[in-house]
């Protein structure tokens, strides 16, 4: 399959169009300088950096491309120039988005990144499948057969099989329980109670089931791997637990936050390892994997410290009437968030903002007196929440 291929027009067209972008953006700030020499300074680093940036995206557009010859692959960028012989190739892998990755056999040289954009990438994708060899089916291939033949997963292969075939379903299963809670926690939060309950409790179930099958299950997620894994069990109830306690408990004082936190957060980590010491088999992934759980269980312990101290709050508050001062939406990406500015309260300064869920948004007007219920919170963490006067 000898030639040579360019960027799909319309990716082209795109990437063109976004690098022009930078670059008008960096000349408006060249022409809008402001007063002060030292906003000068920084200005002029971030119009240099857009229209650098810029003419990056455009020339990248223009110049990539790939060519195919009788005993060679080479792919061209705006800023390399790498090819590989056949014989020099050991395999290719599929990365995550979809691009190819020629990788040599020799550490010397440097894997190809074959982009999903390249017109024909169909063919390009069969003709590469046929030539080279599967590295991530070669890797799954290892992987099962050593699944296969451990013993400590079963007195027979057939029994180590079926062990298997059980933890592939328990994956699947999970997965999709996973993703529906986290649609609950972000489309349709009721009661929160039982969403936060059930939440607290599925990461825990997930460290018990991977430590359950003595290292048939794994703590991270990889692409072709012949050991499932329940991580996406621990990832998305940490993170809906997080969203759902950063929505529905306002924070007044957050002093008395970060103990509870940092104490759930090593706790669990701690029982964490104690379980699941089979699925660390390799220490430079361990040492990755503990990483990542610390960051997500830091996230599990937000959403389980604002709960508790929330939910199981028996204080009587102290109550503030406020005016709206303001309202405004902000557009991020693909969310939207919403604002409030009121009067002066508690040790919140005039036209303060706040942010609120859509439905109390739209339930109040600029000028309308609203009430700021302040709790001491079960945990000594002050905590607020409002509520529209009739």
């Amino acid at each position: 399959m000898q030639g040579t291929y360019k960027i799909q027009s319309g990716w082209k067209y795109f990437m063109i169009l976004f690098g022009i972008g930078f670059v008008l953006g960096g000349v408006y700030l060249i022409i809008v300088q402001p007063n002060g020499a030292n906003q000068r300074i920084v200005l002029t680093f971030i119009w240099l950096g857009m229209v650098i940036f810029g003419g990056l995206c455009i020339n990248e557009s223009l110049q990539t491309t790939l060519i195919i010859d009788q005993h060679s692959i080479t792919v061209i960028t705006g800023i390399t120039n790498r090819s590989l012989l056949f014989k020099e190739v050991l395999g290719y892998k599929k990365g995550e988005k979809g691009n190819i990755f020629i990788i040599p056999m020799s550490e010397n040289k440097m894997k190809l990144q074959i982009s999903k954009y390249f017109e024909n990438i169909d063919l390009i994708d069969t003709w590469v499948s046929l030539t080279f060899k599967d590295l991530d089916a070669e890797v799954l291939k290892v992987e099962t057969e050593g699944v296969l033949s451990d013993e400590k997963l079963g007195e027979s292969a057939e029994e180590r099989g079926s062990k298997l075939e059980l933890a592939k379903n328990i994956t699947t299963l999970s997965n999709i329980l996973v993703f529906a809670f986290l649609a609950w926690c972000l489309f349709y939060p009721t009661p929160n109670q039982i969403i936060m309950i059930i939440g607290i409790l599925l990461p825990i179930v997930a460290i018990i089931i991977t430590g359950i099958f003595n290292g048939l299950m794994r703590l991270e997620f990889k692409k072709n791997s012949a050991y499932p894994s329940v991580v996406m069990l621990i990832l998305f109830p940490c993170i809906g637990l997080a969203l759902r306690g950063m929505n529905d408990y306002h924070i007044y004082n957050y002093h008395n936050i970060y103990l509870p936190i940092a104490t759930i957060t090593v706790g669990l980590l701690i029982f964490c390892i104690v379980i699941t010491q089979e699925a660390m088999v390799n220490i430079d992934k361990s040492i990755s994997v503990f990483v990542f759980l610390a960051v997500v269980f830091c996230a599990y312990a937000y959403g389980v410290t604002v709960f508790v101290n929330g939910c199981y709050d028996k204080s009587t508050p102290i109550v503030y009437k406020v005016r709206v001062m303001n309202k405004r939406i902000n557009y991020r990406r693909s969310s939207i968030y919403y604002y409030l500015s009121l009067s002066e309260w508690g040790n919140r300064n005039n036209d303060e903002e706040t942010k609120v869920d859509r439905r109390f948004y739209k339930s109040v007007s600029v000028g309308d007196t609203i009430q700021v219920n302040l709790s001491k919170g079960r945990l000594n963490i002050e905590w607020y929440t409002f509520v529209q006067n009739n």
